[in-house]
């Protein structure tokens, strides 16, 4: 079972017993998603999460950007969300996440690429307070695919890497609602397919766990954007 342990400036890198250990933030939905795929995949790993404001030296060494997440696994270190995710499919093959046929992860990982592309930006400009009516031609996307594929998940009967990638953007609307007094609806007309996609990750097993390992609900997320609207992020909120 993977706990949260929080590092900023000053702190050592720390030492575990485990092979694989998740460095990001808990309230980062590239960290989430890593996360999620890993409980997912049955992975036993410690998660660090970095007070990014004031993140501690041993980062830069780890990845020469700076940034989270990053995965160390024995003596290998990965960076880079969708590079961490494809290095623990090749290594880790026991329940893969990903399609065995060429084109269907092909296609996979073009829909990946344009979500990952388009939807970040729109999530941030919510952060900032801005309510961004462009959030709704992105979900289209969203709506189009599972429309398209008329399966339950991403991955067919079971959810995939597709899946857990794509809610841990979504699963921050609510927050950012609540946070800047949002009137932002998903129209449950349009978006059937979604909102039925939406009710069924809600209940999967791994990412309650992972609420509850990671202490963090829609309320505690609402509560660290408008810390960091107000100009000092709570990276310890809920803990």
């Amino acid at each position: 079972m993977a706990k949260v342990i929080q590092l900023q400036k000053g702190d050592s890198k720390p030492s575990s017993t485990k092979d694989l250990k998740l460095y990001g933030m808990r309230f980062d939905p590239y960290s989430m998603a890593l996360r999620l795929i890993m409980r997912r995949k049955g992975l036993d790993f410690d998660f660090y999460s970095i007070k990014m404001s004031d993140r501690p030296d041993f980062l830069q060494q780890l990845n020469p950007n700076g940034q989270i997440p990053v995965l160390e696994h024995g003596d290998t270190v990965v960076y880079e969300t969708i590079i961490i995710y494809e290095y623990l499919e090749d290594t880790f093959t026991d329940k893969p996440l990903r399609s065995s046929d060429p084109a269907t992860r092909a296609m996979d990982r073009i829909f990946l690429h344009e979500i990952y592309t388009n939807l970040p930006p729109v999530i941030r400009a919510m952060m900032e307070g801005i309510e961004a009516k462009r959030l709704l031609d992105q979900l289209l996307r969203v709506e189009n695919r599972l429309q398209k594929q008329g399966s339950p998940y991403f991955g067919g009967n079971e959810p995939n890497y597709i899946d857990f990638m794509v809610w841990s953007w979504l699963e921050l609307i609510p927050a950012l609602k609540r946070a800047f007094t949002l009137t932002f609806e998903l129209p449950r007309g349009s978006f059937s397919n979604t909102w039925a996609w939406i009710g069924r990750m809600d209940k999967e097993p791994v990412i309650n766990a992972e609420r509850k390992a990671s202490r963090v609900n829609a309320e505690i997320r609402s509560r660290f954007f408008k810390s960091v609207a107000d100009g000092s992020p709570d990276y310890m909120v809920g803990l």
